[in-house]
């Protein structure tokens, strides 16, 4: 006689658990590993909004338009943020949308340090995007923001990443009202350079009226304050990131940090500048809040233009730090 063998009976309870952790597994690679390999519809689309697709399912741009015309995010954001992003239209001057372009051809290899980043949304471009969704080259770094708050006394610069504030560093802003509230992005990065130019010492009105009556040609008021101009060229600023024309979040040597000194550009200490430069990119947003200027003064501005002296022998890349945790880079890391 053959030796007869029972399957043991699952009890109901069991089946229902072991078809209930299916149904979840499936659901879940559904909701979040979708078909990458479909190809984007962009039917009925022009170029600008479906470049914009493209961006968003490459992960390089985490804000959305709802057919509401409300704006989407892809992780949640301060009421503050959202503020700033809500005040730029959806076209192609808003500067999330160009930054993530900028983001894009730096991750792709079309632009790298010491290049100049202004895009512009093109069929050339759409195509680059669309060779890129089909090999899968998808965004993998966060998503990076630098708030600059401006003050008379506590100057800061935030960093956010993916929404979360990680750092915060003190800053000097320009003075006189030099460094304009806004939003921007990087498009040019640099290791290192000499800025020269003109800057705005302030004097008294007295001394304005007797420079004036002795022809001296470097004298003006800005922004209703009467300034003696005096030329500048300082070497050895490091770790630059322009955003702004010639305005650039940089290291700059100082004495101390946290109110206006510079003559528009955003100045850090050494350290901080480094960690920052390490840490942001090509296409990171920046925002400059809290204008110290004040609100009598509407004369009109005339800012002096900043020469940046580039020695083309020496663009050679720092000696990057051993990599170690960032939390001893810095003194400021935010706590969880």
């Amino acid at each position: 006689m053959g030796i007869k063998t029972v399957k043991p009976k699952l009890s109901k309870t069991i089946e229902k658990l072991t078809k209930k952790k299916r149904t979840i597994k499936t659901i879940n690679l559904k909701v979040y590993r979708p078909d990458i390999t479909k190809p984007l519809d962009c039917t009925n689309l022009d170029v600008f909004l479906c470049t914009v697709k493209y961006l968003q399912y490459l992960k390089y741009l985490p804000i959305s338009l709802t057919p509401e015309g409300k704006y989407k995010f892809a992780f949640p954001l301060q009421k503050k943020l959202k503020k700033i992003v809500y005040s730029y239209a959806w076209n192609e001057q808003n500067p999330f949308i160009i930054g993530s372009i900028a983001r894009y051809l730096n991750e792709s290899g079309r632009v790298k340090d010491w290049g100049y980043d202004r895009p512009e949304i093109t069929d050339k471009l759409l195509c680059e995007l669309e060779k890129s969704a089909e090999k899968k080259q998808f965004n993998i770094q966060p998503w990076d923001w630098v708030l600059v708050k401006q003050s008379k006394t506590n100057e800061k610069a935030e960093l956010y990443e993916n929404g979360r504030i990680i750092f915060y560093f003190p800053v000097n802003t320009g003075i006189l009202g030099l460094t304009p509230d806004g939003t921007w992005y990087v498009f040019l990065r640099m290791p290192y350079t000499t800025m020269s130019g003109l800057f705005p010492l302030p004097i008294t009105h007295k001394t304005y009226k007797a420079l004036k009556l002795q022809h001296f040609k470097r004298i003006e008021y800005l922004n209703g304050y009467p300034v003696k101009l005096i030329h500048y060229s300082d070497s050895g600023i490091k770790y630059i990131d322009y955003f702004n024309k010639n305005i650039a979040l940089h290291y700059m040597p100082r004495k101390h940090y946290g109110f206006p000194q510079s003559a528009g550009c955003i100045e850090f200490p050494k350290i901080d500048a480094y960690l920052l430069y390490k840490q942001i990119g090509y296409g990171t947003i920046v925002t400059v809040t809290g204008s110290t200027l004040s609100k009598k003064n509407n004369n009109t501005v005339k800012v002096q233009k900043v020469n940046v002296n580039i020695n083309d022998a020496a663009k050679t890349n720092i000696t990057a730090r051993a990599k170690q945790p960032i939390e001893k880079l810095t003194r400021k890391k935010i706590k969880s």
